[in-house]
């Protein structure tokens, strides 16, 4: 544990609560392991490309089906009717009920499907982190297979020369289809970023029983991820991705600290980063970068950023033309072609999206489910604040990175359309599981100092011999 945490931490921390941190980052109960599978199935992705074999197997829908199987048995399963779910299920029914009033409910089905994915997995989440510890594996765990889906790309990218040559540029791909594109790979692996400053914040406290080698590999490791993630970005070539690292930069060094704090941090980051970048960053991406304030008006830089000005005009004119439930779900392209607009790309815009493709009622049901999100990694910060053991510190970590994972989702929405993003969900799941965690851990903290205080409190009555003497 770190010394500045144990300069102050309450004595009553020596039993459980100190400990539990320090097991080991694997799980160490099946169920979790089953969790780790589906993660690496979700990410992943392996019928797509990397074994196409497996798509006649339906993989994917036999595994959701086998893991809520195995918490229905094991009564694990858990229902929850927090704000959290209630805002999901209100945004599950108006994806239906605009898929009915839509353009097309064969396309509206096919993205409803992904959010049901989404939503059981939300619920296995639910129903299986019950403490601080798995919350920990959980974000080991994504970790992990980022650095497998991220390494096999550069793999490809370096071995076998596996990239698209858009804009002038060679550009990173990933190995599935469905976050294959090079915007999607760089928002993939900046994602992880709030996840990796967790991690690497909170590994003394962590590795605190481990041998001195092994707390010596979990710190290269987490570096060597911190590289492989930033390259990755790199390699895409994406300006929204490259701009992103900026933005987490920021949200880095002012999240969670006092105003003079986060000046003082800014200033000092700056000083150490900004030669890094100027001197250190690949020529190509610098002139990449460059067209966001520097581009030819003929180039195809300008011409992308021209067509999606024009995705937001036609997602605007769709919204006034059906203000209440849009066009329907996933129907924006379908839309503009059959209108015969000047493009028949996608909205790349998650605010035009919602709005064009659901209307007034999918923006308020989108945004009452950011907001829940939102606030219940605000609750976990509050109650991990007041708790003043190990674990809460942990929490409070978790409620900073939750925070920043969802400010680097809403960026990535003004850039892209990720409304089908796991991430979404995942946070969720994380948000509501992490305010029932905090608040058992705050209720703990507290009996545990009334014991200590009622032991300090305790006078025995004096023997007879003491009256007498």
């Amino acid at each position: 544990m770190n010394a500045a945490f144990a300069s102050h931490k309450p004595l009553w921390l020596s039993g459980r609560e100190a400990r539990d941190l320090a097991k080991g980052l694997w799980p160490q109960s099946a169920i979790m392991w089953l969790i780790f599978g589906w993660f690496a199935l979700y990410i992943i992705r392996p019928w797509e490309v990397l074994a196409p074999w497996m798509a006649a197997l339906r993989v994917e829908r036999v595994y959701c089906t086998t893991v809520l199987g195995v918490l229905v048995i094991s009564g694990k399963l858990r229902f929850d009717f927090s704000k959290q779910t209630l805002s999901l299920a209100a945004l599950i029914a108006v994806m239906y009920i605009t898929a009915f009033t839509g353009m097309s409910y064969s396309r509206s089905s096919l993205n409803i499907y992904s959010t049901l994915v989404h939503v059981a997995m939300y619920v296995a989440m639910l129903s299986v982190i019950r403490r601080p510890r798995d919350l920990l594996c959980i974000a080991w765990m994504y970790l992990v297979i980022m650095a497998m889906y991220l390494g096999k790309s550069e793999y490809e990218y370096f071995i076998h020369g596996r990239h698209d040559f858009t804009q002038g540029v060679p550009r990173l791909l990933g190995i599935d289809l469905t976050y294959r594109h090079y915007n999607s790979v760089a928002a993939s692996a900046l994602l992880t970023m709030p996840v990796l400053q967790l991690l690497w914040t909170t590994r003394s406290d962590i590795s605190a029983s481990w041998s001195a080698r092994s707390r010596t590999r979990l710190k290269w490791a987490l570096l060597a991820y911190g590289c492989l993630a930033v390259s990755a970005v790199l390699l895409t070539n994406s300006r929204g991705g490259m701009l992103g690292l900026a933005v987490y930069f920021f949200l880095a060094c002012v999240t969670g600290k006092t105003a003079m704090r986060a000046v003082k941090t800014l200033l000092l980051a700056g000083l150490i980063v900004g030669p890094v970048v100027l001197f250190g960053m690949p020529e190509t991406q610098m002139r990449r970068l460059s067209t966001l304030w520097n581009a030819n008006p003929r180039s195809s830089a300008q011409g992308s950023l021209e067509g999606r000005k024009q995705a937001v005009i036609d997602g605007l004119r769709m919204f006034a033309e059906n203000p209440m439930t849009g066009v329907g779900l996933g129907c924006f392209k379908r839309y503009r072609v059959l209108r015969g607009d000047s493009s028949d790309i996608e909205a790349h815009n998650i605010y035009i999206e919602v709005l064009g493709e659901m209307g007034a009622l999918g923006g308020l049901a989108f945004g009452t489910f950011v907001a829940c999100t939102w606030f219940n990694f605000r609750k976990i910060g509050l109650l991990a604040a007041s708790a003043g053991t190990a674990e809460g510190e942990f929490l409070r970590k978790l409620a900073l990175a939750g925070r920043n994972s969802l400010l680097l989702l809403l960026y990535f929405g003004c850039l892209g359309s990720n409304l089908d993003r796991f991430n979404w969900f995942w946070l969720a799941g994380v948000g509501v599981a992490g305010v029932g965690i905090a608040r058992r851990c705050v209720s703990e903290a507290a009996e545990n100092e009334e014991a200590m205080l009622a032991d300090d409190d305790y006078s025995p009555e004096p023997s007879e011999a003491e009256l007498v003497h």
